[in-house]
């Protein structure tokens, strides 16, 4: 896994901040209306689901706050799972996000996105506090 998808902050480095650019730019990266509007919540209610972690916002000081379309299921729900995980990554939006689209050994290296559509909560919630464990390792303990 990319050390950039570890830290607790964006890269600061070239190509790290090349990579962060990369990752809020893409076509998948949505601003907060637009979010919203699909979510079909109301401004305030997105803040309270982002301030629980129901809701992945990454934070971007060009164009505002991103979030990825792909927390969202076909039926405007929210993927399953991600306030625990969010939880025990101590609500750090990069580590979560780093977490969540790298491919896993424990999840047949599928990403815990795709293991959270299929209902594989559980599994991801253990491969959660294995990611946890090794951030602490390489990063030190959270504050």
């Amino acid at each position: 896994m990319p050390d950039a998808l570890l830290s607790a902050a964006p890269p600061t480095t070239s190509s790290g901040s090349r990579l962060v650019r990369e990752i809020l730019s893409a076509p998948d990266m949505l601003g907060a209306d637009e979010f919203a509007l699909m979510a079909g919540l109301a401004a305030g209610e997105l803040r309270r689901a982002v301030d629980a972690g129901e809701v992945l916002e990454l934070p971007d000081a060009e164009a505002g706050p991103r979030y990825p379309m792909w927390q969202l299921t076909s039926e405007r729900g929210r993927l399953p799972g991600l306030a625990r995980i969010s939880r025990r990554l101590g609500g750090d939006p990069w580590l979560v996000y780093g977490f969540l689209v790298a491919p896993h050994p424990a999840l047949g290296w599928n990403s815990p996105v795709s293991a959270l559509r299929e209902g594989s909560t559980a599994i991801v919630l253990a491969a959660c506090e294995e990611h946890r464990a090794y951030a602490i390792r390489m990063r030190g303990p959270p504050l």
